[in-house]
């Protein structure tokens, strides 16, 4: 699949409705490791963000072990096979951002 600005927007679309289900289903057979994980990703997203620098890696690390969690095997690899477009897609918007002249307040 190509990447264009409209598939990225429907990408984004589709990753908003799956993870709805994802969250409820891992949440509710999510093992205390898996929790470990997902602290230390928002702990790692903090840190990134005080530091003004990316959070696609802990993002992403999060978002996995939501849908590894679900145990749920069709999730787990659809997930897989369409978090590379994830990257994409967040790498793009965020070379947009940095290439354009966007300030923060």
């Amino acid at each position: 699949m190509s990447m264009d600005i409209s598939n990225s927007l429907d990408l984004l679309e589709f990753r908003k409705a799956i993870e709805i289900e994802i969250a409820h289903l891992a949440a509710k057979r999510m093992q205390s490791h898996d929790i470990q994980i997902l602290e230390r990703s928002l702990v790692d997203m903090k840190v990134c963000i005080k530091m003004e620098s990316s959070i696609i890696v802990p993002d992403l690390v999060f978002h996995e072990t939501l849908a590894r969690s679900t145990n749920n095997e069709v999730i787990i690899q659809v997930y897989n096979y369409i978090s590379e477009f994830f990257k994409r897609v967040r790498i793009e918007i965020c070379t947009l951002l940095s290439s354009s002249n966007f300030k923060r307040d």
